[in-house]
């Protein structure tokens, strides 16, 4: 019957607690073995594995070792460690037994029975059973190190707790740790931290030679096995790289650093809104959420109104102060084309809508965004890409299959810069995304860390730039843009532990994307042959943007009718600027240029002026009654003109107030030139001079100028006819001087 808590299961469970956790027993002697586990490796590691039921896995350590520093590797153990570290021995028990003896009676009087008389029986107990412990088994390392690699492909199979004992060749040296319990620090029943910790040397006549310490003899990437041993089972095989950096007297030549960068982008909600806006909007939440995540500055591309709406939208710590170190890209404040802008002749629009977007980055930051890097997204021309220039853009970043659709021919290589020719004369750099960056995928880094963890991810990932790096010339200055195909943004976990294994070595820098520049060099051209984007790019805007401005100066105008005539013309103007846009066709631009004049035209032709009618003008001066409708919900002011051959109008083209689904009489001074009848034309027109309608032609009779007045002007003009012909028969009448000298 089992019992719940016998004696051999405190046993058993005080054996494991002191063969993994006890941290009162001191490692032991260090010995330096020329491969310490070769006779122990001959298990499959898979097999190895099952058989011990426990995961090996690095969780720190560093990439590169200075000559003679100590070597620190964090390991984590995992799995059914009280399974797979059952040490506890078999007990050893002792029987108990019975035994009579015949005792002598204790009277002194009685007489003595024969020795042959049976004797009274006692019981008495046997001894309490024994255990019997044996001594316990040794966790044991041993690490051992082999000849250096030039190739990331000789190291697949040496690495993570896959790595096969038997791939390793060319052992250089290896050191036995003979006792690590110390160095185990339970987690919990099924995890925990082995930490193993070496001093290392040159080796040689040096110094720092020793029989307890690892030997790196020269410079280079040194592949490391760590195996773990309780007695003389194996338990686990792990292989790392680590990358002994050159000493004091030894060679060290001149190396430039491989240049990393991170850039991410947003495009502007395709069309005129639905979905779309949804997605574009998510993926500014998203780039914002990873860059303050990721440790190093990126580089992000977003609209400017996407951008103020997901730093408004953030929630938690002010997401402002968490992207401070990041750089944000100058973009126009309306998806305007710049091949098409160049195209349609407003480069000069573009420009300003280009001004404008700065200073909305910059009020949404407190910090200037940049010019230096444009991340093009969509098809771009020559000329634009002039413009670009001409605005301060020093780079054009592309995806690999961006190029393929846009430049064409063979790609260049990803880790310089490769110029394209303008139609100036002048260039400028193109810098491809590099392949690694597919690495950096969500999804792929679920993928990765599904089979090993950041720190084994991350030193194969150094330990491959690196090793391409110096077989293709450490001198050149190469630098590799970290950017997913969409320009999603990158999976945080494994930039981070990227960044944080590349600061331990002097071969790579990770730097912010506008410091690419001047510190990568260019190259040419694949095929020598200069590459050229094309004449023309984008939609052909010419004959929508006539219409557009058409449409644009009409609004404006209707707009003047408002009392805040700004937020009607912005909301109007909103819907104009999405139809610059790739992604809206001419079809919808039209039903959308339609649909806003439709709305203008509805308020022009909300106002209403009188039928015709006939007035008459008592005196020289007087007013013209006049009843004006506005039929819309809003106020609106109107301008109202009268023309007319024989009448002036002192205030003419007054500007007049109309309330909302009402009628406003007013009084339009007049002042008569002349008597009789005279047509007169009222036309209303907006405030900025639009006519609204047809004008209206209204009958005016003058009798002012009578009597008195009529008969004395009748009386001047024949006295001043009867003076001139008087005048003019005289001179008839006297003959000329025959001579005009004479006296």
């Amino acid at each position: 019957m089992n019992q719940p808590d016998t004696t051999t299961a405190r046993i058993r469970r005080s054996m494991i607690g002191l063969a993994i956790g006890a941290l009162s027993l001191g490692a032991g002697t260090i010995t330096a073995l020329s491969d310490p586990i070769a006779s122990s490796a001959s298990a499959a590691p898979s097999a190895v594995r099952q058989s011990s039921g426990v995961a090996i896995e690095l969780i720190e350590q560093e990439f590169t070792l200075g000559a003679g520093d100590e070597l620190r590797l964090v390991y984590r153990l995992s799995g059914t460690l009280d399974a797979s570290v059952d040490i506890a021995p078999a007990t050893t028990t002792t029987t108990a037994t019975t035994t009579t003896t015949t005792v002598p009676p204790t009277d002194p009087g009685a007489p003595i029975a024969p020795t042959t008389a049976p004797l009274p029986s006692v019981t008495t107990a046997a001894p309490a059973p024994t255990t019997t412990v044996p001594p316990l088994r040794t966790l044991t390392v041993d690490v051992a190190n082999f000849a250096t690699i030039t190739d990331i492909n000789d190291a697949n199979r040496l690495l993570g707790d896959r790595a096969a004992p038997g791939a390793f060749r060319d052992n250089i040296d290896g050191v036995r740790i003979p006792d690590v319990r110390a160095a185990v620090e339970m987690v919990d029943a099924n995890t925990a931290l082995l930490t193993v910790t070496l001093p290392t040397d040159v080796g040689g006549d040096s110094e720092l030679s020793g029989p307890d310490s690892l030997k790196f003899p020269t410079p280079g990437v040194y592949p490391l096995r760590m195996q773990l041993l309780i007695g003389d089972e194996l338990i686990g095989t792990h292989g790392t790289l680590v990358e002994r950096r050159a000493g004091v007297g030894e060679i060290n030549r001149p190396a430039e650093p491989v240049q990393f960068a991170i850039v991410t982008a947003a495009e502007r909600p395709p069309g005129t809104g639905g979905n779309g806006d949804a997605a574009a909007a998510q993926r500014a939440d998203d780039i914002l959420a990873a860059a303050a995540q990721i440790d190093p500055p990126l580089l992000a591309s977003i609209p400017p109104g996407m951008l103020t709406a997901a730093l408004d939208g953030a929630a938690g710590d002010d997401i402002t102060e968490t992207v401070m170190d990041d750089e944000f890209v100058a973009l126009s404040d309306i998806n305007l084309d710049v091949s098409s802008a160049v195209a349609a002749g407003i480069g000069d629009r573009y420009t300003q809508a280009l001004e404008r977007g700065e200073d909305s980055i910059t009020a949404t930051l407190s910090r200037p965004p940049t010019r230096v890097v444009r991340v093009v997204d969509t098809a771009l021309s020559a000329p634009g890409a002039q413009l670009l220039r001409t605005l301060g853009v020093r780079y054009l970043v592309m995806t690999p299959n961006r190029y393929d659709d846009f430049v064409g021919g063979e790609r260049p290589e990803t880790d310089r810069f490769v110029d394209v020719e303008l139609p100036d004369g002048g260039t400028l750099p193109i810098l491809l995304t590099d392949p690694i960056s597919q690495e950096f995928a969500p999804k792929q880094a679920d993928a990765i860390l599904a089979t090993s963890t950041e720190t084994e991810w991350a030193i194969r990932t150094v330990a491959a730039v690196i090793l391409d790096h110096r077989s293709q010339g450490r001198t050149v200055r190469r630098s590799k843009l970290i950017g997913l195909d969409d320009f999603a943004p990158p999976d945080p976990r494994l930039i981070n532990a990227f960044v944080a294994m590349a600061t331990t070595t002097p071969d790579i820098d990770v730097v912010a994307p506008t410091a690419l520049v001047g510190t990568t060099d260019t190259q040419r051209a694949p095929g020598g042959t200069p590459l050229v984007l094309p004449d023309v790019a984008g939609p052909d805007l010419t004959a929508r943007l006539a219409t557009i401005e058409a449409t644009t100066l009409s609004l404006i105008s209707t707009a003047s009718m408002f009392d805040d005539g700004n937020e009607p013309l912005r909301i109007w103007l909103e819907q104009l600027d999405v139809l610059l846009s790739n992604g809206v066709s001419d079809a919808t631009a039209t039903a959308v240029i339609e649909g806003v004049a439709a709305e203008a035209s509805n308020i022009r032709s909300a106002l209403t002026l009188p039928d015709p009618f006939t007035f008459t003008l008592t005196g020289r001066s007087d007013n013209i009654p006049l009843r004006l409708t506005n039929n819309s919900d809003e106020r609106l002011n109107v301008m109202v003109q009268l023309t007319s051959a024989k009448l002036t109008f002192p205030e003419n083209n007054r500007i007049i107030s109309l309330r909302a689904n009402d009628s406003t009489d007013i009084q339009v001074p007049v002042r008569a030139r002349s008597n009789g009848a005279s047509p007169v034309s009222i036309q209303l027109l907006t405030p900025a001079g639009e006519p609204l309608g047809d004008p209206v032609s209204l009958t005016a009779r003058v009798n002012s100028l009578t009597g008195l007045g009529q008969v004395l002007t009748g009386g001047l003009l024949l006295m001043l006819g009867a003076w001139w012909f008087a005048s003019w028969r005289k001179r008839r009448a006297d003959p000329e001087p025959a001579d005009a000298t004479a006296p």
